[in-house]
């Protein structure tokens, strides 16, 4: 049954695709097969439901949302795609994480993330694909008490997006860190992610100034590129995103004109994502 649920619900995810982002301050809900669901939202990781509340105490109005993990068998994480009205460079809102202790294969306990995610894409005619011109990534520690975060988009063209795509997951595991437990609970549960009060907005020029901070060259480029940084960092953390907003490559260099590699690389566009003294910043990168 929950198969044909999570099959439903990602047709539904295709569907939304034609209106506009709605249901960003979790107000309106209907009873699923399992839980309560946020309207407009596809919930489910993995197997299926099994970690989504409809939290009575939120930041402003009557509802927030929670997603939660549960043991290491899986998670509950919450998409939306709509047609782009603007072109977003920040998503706002706010959270609490809480109970966020994880065990790794039987190490140490430690602190697990939460993560948010912008996926702006426009059609591309040629491939016959959505591109992610646009992507936007930050993660979320601890919280007892509402936070207020900010997600800035950072763009390899500057071309209008088609559509807009915002995924909560309240768990480092999607980002494909090894099986780990959930290890002070009775329930299973833990990772509490709770989420109120979403909102895209159009800055203008926040990503021209951001986009200066560094220079690849060359590009386009065959086997090695290299990073050129208007400041002397210690340490450059830099990462490769294709097209379709998956993470090829994520490394820290601690050698300033250190060579990238890119040699495995297909022909295309990519985007290139470097953070050099907290600041993140992104350009676009041509293999060829």
């Amino acid at each position: 049954m929950k198969k044909h649920i999570l099959i439903g619900l990602f047709v539904l995810l295709g569907i939304s695709a034609n209106a506009q982002l709605q249901n960003l301050d979790f107000e309106n809900w209907t009873q699923d097969v399992d839980a309560n669901r946020p309207d407009n939202w596809v919930i489910g990781q993995g197997f299926g439901q099994f970690g989504i509340y409809r939290d009575s105490l939120p930041q402003a109005g009557t509802f927030a949302m929670t997603l939660s993990r549960w043991y290491y068998y899986t998670f509950d994480d919450a998409v939306q795609t709509a047609a782009a009205p603007i072109k977003p460079v920040e998503l706002k809102g706010f959270y609490r994480y809480t109970e966020n202790d994880v065990q790794y294969n039987g190490e140490d306990v430690v602190q697990d993330t939460a993560h948010v995610y912008v996926f702006a894409k426009k059609w591309n005619s040629v491939s016959l694909q959505n591109d992610t011109i646009g992507r936007g990534h930050i993660l979320l520690t601890k919280a007892d008490f509402w936070t207020a975060f900010t997600c800035p988009v950072y763009y390899i063209s500057n071309d209008m997006p088609d559509s807009v795509t915002i995924r909560l997951a309240p768990t480092e595991r999607y980002l494909d860190r090894p099986m780990g437990m959930c290890p002070n609970t009775s329930s299973g549960y833990c990772s509490y992610f709770t989420v109120d009060n979403l909102s895209l907005s159009e800055t203008v020029g926040l990503n021209d100034t951001k986009a200066s901070q560094f220079s690849i060259f060359p590009n386009p480029a065959n086997d090695r590129a290299y990073i050129a940084t208007a400041s002397q960092s210690k340490a450059i953390q830099y990462t490769i995103i294709d097209a379709t907003g998956r993470t090829i490559k994520s490394q820290t260099s601690y050698s300033i004109g250190e060579a990238i590699d890119i040699s495995r690389l297909q022909n295309g566009i990519y985007f290139l994502i470097v953070n050099t003294n907290g600041t993140t910043t992104a350009q676009k990168i041509i293999k060829q």
